[in-house]
């Protein structure tokens, strides 16, 4: 799972074989998190479309987080 920090990312998926822009990722927007909780293949490509910098949380880090603080 990542979070933006700075710049600004472009989601593209694959329609008839061309790679098709369909969103935007802006600072503090979290992205990749469905494949975490899913265990399902991504099916888009993220890249950036000026310098950025991203928070990566791992599985490890997503699980000890949970761990850390359960559900009340």
């Amino acid at each position: 799972m990542y979070i933006l920090i700075e710049g600004k990312l472009e989601v593209l998926i694959d329609q008839a074989g061309q790679p098709t822009k369909v969103g935007e990722i802006h600072p503090n927007e979290i992205f990749g998190e469905i494949a975490f909780f899913t265990e399902d293949p991504r099916y888009a490509t993220v890249r950036a479309v000026e310098p950025s910098k991203c928070y990566v949380l791992t599985d490890a880090d997503l699980q000890l987080l949970a761990y850390d603080h359960p559900p009340s």
